[in-house]
């Protein structure tokens, strides 16, 4: 099912062309990566797939395809179409399309379910990657050599890295990262 679609998305800043015709489509549980080197429009990407403030497109369009309580307007992925909202207790899960940057008020029921993690967000250490920053927080902690690297790469430690540096809740459905 898919739970994303970019369309035709440009985005200028002033004269500044940094997202050119860009266009994909996402289905729920689909990992999508998106390479690039710096200044290429990665982040600004993300930033628009989240909804932020000023990171609009100049064109096209941003839809996610999601389902939504019809009680109290809570946003989850298209396949929990037909099942009664957890949220409330009372409603229905119906699909529905929301188009992000679009007229629509239930921009913010979805917005609120969309965390993003951004590479040197919360860089530590200057201009070092994740990786680096988290080995670096670890050996000031006393772990050293292989411990910490053992513990920067398992995959439990990333997800719950993940978790706090986003301050990802249980209200997250969506999460973006570089």
């Amino acid at each position: 099912m898919i739970l994303l679609e970019v369309k035709n998305v440009s985005k200028k800043f002033g004269d500044n062309l940094v997202l050119k015709n860009i266009n994909f489509s996402l289905e729920e549980g689909e990992v999508l990566g998106i390479l690039g080197r710096s200044g290429a429009g990665k982040s600004v990407l993300l930033h628009m797939l989240r909804g932020m403030e000023g990171y609009e497109p100049t064109e096209g369009k941003v839809i996610y395809h999601v389902t939504m309580c019809d009680n109290c307007g809570e946003v989850e992925v298209p396949s929990k179409e037909g099942q009664r909202c957890e949220r409330c207790g009372e409603g229905i899960l119906r699909k529905t399309s929301i188009d992000l940057w679009g007229e629509d008020e239930r921009v913010y029921n979805l917005k609120r379910r969309i965390a993003i993690m951004l590479q040197r967000t919360f860089a530590l250490y200057g201009e070092k990657t994740v990786l680096e920053n988290i080995l670096e927080a670890l050996y000031a902690a006393g772990f050293e050599g292989k411990e910490a690297v053992d513990i920067a790469l398992h995959p439990k430690w990333q997800y719950e890295l993940i978790k706090d540096l986003t301050k990802w809740s249980e209200n997250t459905e969506f999460l973006l990262a570089t």
